[in-house]
């Protein structure tokens, strides 16, 4: 196979027909929140789907070998479910604190206001900077409604709630700020002792003085995230970087099956690492591969 290996294809079907030990599994797999409204996202049963896809990437693992996934805090119980009913060990949750996150935050005295046929009081006037953009009612703390009125009018009005439901409960809202994405740490069952099955198979530590970001690496890291408009959950490369480097050394293979928009096949170019990943959506094969052929232009341009 190639050092990078991007195919076309559904991850349940493809997995079937790896040849090769794999050294480590690095995931960012569907989290089925419905996000963005994308069909990829809805999976009926959230815990047989990823005990199936954990256990047919055990068999082609080495023994102690490490498998890492993100997961949204809502499903997580479930993705870590299937992994340890797979056969694997949960040895650890890292938390990926982003810093920065939109609540999907319904509020609630507005949502009274408009069931009542109510609008409250205007408390100030704002002004849009973008003309042609709609602009967004921030007349409650929140969530931000969109009120249909262009920029262009450069006038928007900030009220109180106005029903009595309103006013009664005012700053209320559904949600949380998400500034963070958990990560299970999980490992296929060793082949006798440490020693033994690192000896053997060259996996199953942790690179404990190469992922030293500031001092011994704990289970709470912070990377800031990336925006793609390509693609909705693209992953920082630096994190996807620290994570390959967390667990394999240079020349081994990761597998990813589920690849979006290559993060972790960049991260292992950027590090030595060999990759070998599985996507079903055409549009992040192509984002992939294009960012696939930078980070392969980069390395050469570096090692002259």
């Amino acid at each position: 196979m190639d050092d990078c290996e991007i195919i076309l294809g559904d991850a349940l079907v493809e997995l079937d027909r790896i040849t090769e030990p794999v050294d480590a599994v690095i995931t960012d797999p569907p989290y089925n929140i419905s996000i963005v409204r994308r069909d990829w996202d809805k999976i009926e049963d959230y815990y047989l789907w990823c005990k199936t896809w954990a256990e047919k990437c055990l068999v082609h693992m080495k023994p102690g070998a490490y498998l890492i996934s993100f997961g949204s805090p809502r499903t997580f119980h479930q993705l870590v479910s299937g992994i340890e009913d797979a056969g694997f060990d949960i040895t650890d949750c890292i938390i990926w604190n982003k810093k920065t996150g939109f609540p999907p935050n319904w509020n609630i005295a507005k949502d009274f206001d408009a069931r009542a046929g109510v609008k409250g009081e205007v408390v100030r006037v704002e002004h849009g900077k973008a003309p042609g953009k709609k602009i967004r009612d921030r007349s409650y703390c929140g969530r931000a409604y969109d009120t249909g009125v262009s920029a262009w009018s450069g006038r928007i009005e900030i009220r109180k709630p106005g029903s009595k439901l309103g006013k009664q409960w005012e700053g209320w809202g559904t949600a949380l700020r998400p500034i963070y994405e958990p990560i299970v740490l999980a490992q296929k069952k060793f082949d006798g002792s440490f020693c033994e099955n690192i000896e053997k198979y060259s996996v199953g530590g942790l690179n404990i003085t190469k992922c030293s970001r500031r001092g011994f690496p704990d289970n709470i890291q912070e990377f800031k995230p990336v925006r793609n408009a390509e693609h909705p959950t693209t992953k920082p490369v630096d994190l996807m970087t620290w994570l390959v480097e967390l667990v394999t050394v240079p020349g081994q293979l990761v597998l990813d099956p589920f690849t979006g928009s290559g993060s972790t096949a960049v991260a292992c170019i950027l590090s030595g690492r060999r990759f070998r990943g599985f996507e079903m959506e055409n549009q992040w094969v192509d984002l992939a591969k294009a960012r696939i052929d930078s980070a392969s232009k980069q390395v050469k341009m570096d090692f002259f």
